[in-house]
């Protein structure tokens, strides 16, 4: 059916029922004016009963008239709703994604699961919000590896729809502080508690200055999640590597944004202390090859 004959088929039943409609609305008008005459002439009803008639009398010829009308233009409403529902569909299979992109801005929002300057990472994307709108989500991308917490230069902008396929990583309290973790991997016969040690006290000489900031910071976390932190103090763990090398990995609360330069300079001072340890070894084992000559 084409749309000519739909709306010649709806003007065709247009013209009857706005006559029944205009035939109904005067045949309820009249009845409660025969009613409402009727009742104020009765002088053996009292008020309060003659306006709860009243009252009763008007809700019911309003539901009549409503249920009439319904009954009247049912066939064109019919009609109008086939027709609609085939523009409908049209409509949304044509906005579809525009549709996905404002439902994901209405999810953003009525969850607050990211806000302008959150750190996010989202698909393999990742970095800072700076721009929300109603279509689009804009963030400054962040690097990987080494280059984590530093911003690449790039703004990526995000589609709203992709809020509905994929899940959110909110990383907003790595903006200022952050557990980062870093090792050396020394040889079998290092001394792995020497080695942690000096690394050790390079992190905390770089952090003497944060050290109060870096726990209030952390109790804030602890206050907004309920998940217990735990002390920002550095710490030295010791592993081995398949080769039986011994490695010593320390992890740290440090300031994000001096993450790079903290991780150097205790890096330079464990190799400093490895080449120390690799000069004194030579040394002790030609102290123990004299000392065996001497005795013979």
């Amino acid at each position: 059916m084409s749309i000519t004959e739909i709306l010649k088929m709806l003007g065709d039943l247009i013209g009857n029922q706005v006559a029944a409609s205009l035939l109904l609305i005067i045949l309820v008008a009249v009845i409660r004016m025969i009613a409402s005459s009727y009742l104020n002439h009765r002088t053996d009803v009292e008020g309060d009963q003659r306006r709860r008639i009243l009252s009763n009398l008007r809700n019911g010829l309003a539901l009549a008239v409503l249920i009439g009308l319904i009954f009247i233009w049912a066939p064109a409403l019919r009609t109008f709703a086939l027709s609609l529902t085939a523009f409908a569909v049209a409509i949304i299979l044509a906005t579809k994604e525009l549709i996905l992109c404002i439902s994901g801005s209405f999810l953003n929002a009525s969850s607050r699961a990211i806000r302008v300057g959150d750190w996010i990472e989202i698909n393999g994307k990742r970095g800072e919000v700076v721009d929300q709108a109603l279509m689009s989500t804009t963030i400054q991308e962040l690097g990987t590896g080494p280059q984590a917490y530093q911003f690449t230069g790039r703004a990526i902008v995000l589609p709203n729809s992709i809020f509905l396929a994929a899940p959110v990583t909110n990383e907003q309290f790595y903006r200022r502080f952050v557990f980062h973790n870093f090792y050396i991997v020394g040889a079998e016969n290092t001394d792995a508690q020497a080695l942690a040690d000096t690394m050790l006290q390079s992190v905390r000489r770089d952090m003497e200055n944060h050290q109060e900031l870096a726990r209030r910071y952390i109790a804030l976390i602890e206050k907004r999640t309920g998940v217990t932190v735990g002390e920002p103090e550095p710490k030295a763990r010791f592993t081995t590597t398949n080769e039986g090398r011994v490695s010593v990995s320390v992890t740290a609360f440090i300031p994000t944004r001096e993450i790079s330069s903290i991780e150097q300079r205790a890096i330079k001072a464990g190799l400093d202390e490895l080449q120390r340890q690799s000069m004194e070894k030579p040394e002790s084992a030609q102290s123990h090859i004299s000392q065996m000559g001497a005795g013979g």
